[in-house]
């Protein structure tokens, strides 16, 4: 769950205009906020959050009404200022001169969302909540863009498929599908691999990492590791990830309408050929009573049960033509290690024109 933090400033019911405040903290008690500092843009960017063309902050939000003071080069108190909501905070903090700095009054209290207070002693707590709070943002955006959760419903399904792969042609055209919860199903040369995933980040290094678990008997292992994020989910629709030696860039993909054994084909006409291409779907079929099984899932498609049964002229997974509109083919799944057989489905499959 995204946390949201509240920054409450205290704040003094007398301000004075003189250059000894009565009722404001003693002058030891405020630590000041250099202008252009790396915590005086955190703090603009959070006094911009309702600002959805800003790089806001939006996890943490202040309290308002509250009191910020400001200082000359000398340190020498020159104004107390009452600031009402987020717009007064951003004026503010743009129109201080380049003579003056910013101070802030410590303790701060905070409160999360489980109603627990904590307490900011100095700038330096201050910008590690920032920056936590930052570090949380970058990996929620993260797990939306790679999940395609970020898209209120539009689709029913997102999958990545790589089209590049340092070192490793072989991987070219393999997809990946993710879910929120971690789930991670990888496709390779018609074999399902489940594992794992999660996105994290190195506050200290600035980075942001995917972490990649795959169950198999070895052969990918090399695959199971932190890959550092080199781009992505700032604009649609690509990803890039390096571990360093090799690169990886993949293109996303979503499926409207997923609708797992029963699949509609988007065409122009009806009288033309209608080609398929089985990998375009097969993260529909990823979710299908897979769940109970640890070890790969192989995919095959047939054109009758019975050469489904027999495993007999399996059709291919990239391109097939419809032999009639619908079509009913069959899904073949096994353990790809044991060889035991798993299942056996139809698919129905229909080209339309009434495509949203």
């Amino acid at each position: 769950m995204k946390k949201i933090i509240y920054l409450t400033l205290m704040i003094f019911t007398t301000i004075a205009c003189e250059n000894e405040p009565v009722g404001l903290p003693a002058y030891e008690d405020v630590e000041i906020v250099e202008k252009n500092s790396e915590l005086s843009s955190y703090l603009e960017r959070i006094a911009t959050a309702e600002d959805p063309d800003e790089d806001s902050i939006s996890c943490i939000k202040f309290n308002y009404p509250l009191v910020l003071y400001l200082f000359d080069s000398n340190q020498d108190y020159v104004s107390s200022n009452y600031i009402s909501d987020g717009t007064a905070f951003s004026d503010f903090l743009n129109s201080i001169p380049a003579n003056l700095q910013m101070g802030i009054n410590y303790p701060l209290m905070t409160t999360d969302l489980d109603d627990n207070i904590i307490e900011i002693q100095n700038n330096q707590d201050l910008q590690e909540s920032i920056e936590n709070c930052v570090n949380e943002e970058l990996i929620i955006a993260c797990e939306e863009y790679l999940t395609g959760s970020g898209y209120d419903g539009e689709y029913d399904k997102c999958y990545w498929e790589i089209t590049s792969f340092t070192n490793h042609e072989e991987f070219e055209g393999a997809l990946l599908s993710l879910t929120k919860t971690g789930r991670l199903s990888f496709f390779h040369n018609n074999v399902k691999y489940d594992g794992s995933w999660i996105a994290h980040s190195d506050i200290n290094e600035d980075n942001l990492y995917t972490n990649i678990f795959l169950q198999n008997n070895g052969e990918l292992d090399f695959l199971n590791k932190d890959w550092e994020v080199l781009s992505g989910f700032n604009e649609c629709c690509n990803f890039t990830i390096t571990d360093g030696t090799d690169t990886i860039f993949m293109e996303r993909n979503c499926i409207r309408d997923c609708m797992n054994f029963e699949i509609e084909v988007c065409i122009d006409n009806l009288q033309q050929p209608i080609e398929v291409s089985f990998k375009d779907y097969l993260p529909c079929i990823f979710s299908i009573n897979s769940e109970e099984f640890l070890d790969p899932i192989q995919f095959n498609f047939y054109e009758n049960e019975d050469w489904a049964t027999t495993q007999t002229d399996s059709l291919s997974i990239e391109s097939y033509t419809l032999i009639s509109n619908p079509q009913t083919l069959y899904l073949n799944r096994k353990s790809f290690y044991t060889g035991t057989n798993i299942d056996d489905s139809e698919i129905t499959i229909e080209g339309t024109t009434d495509c949203d």
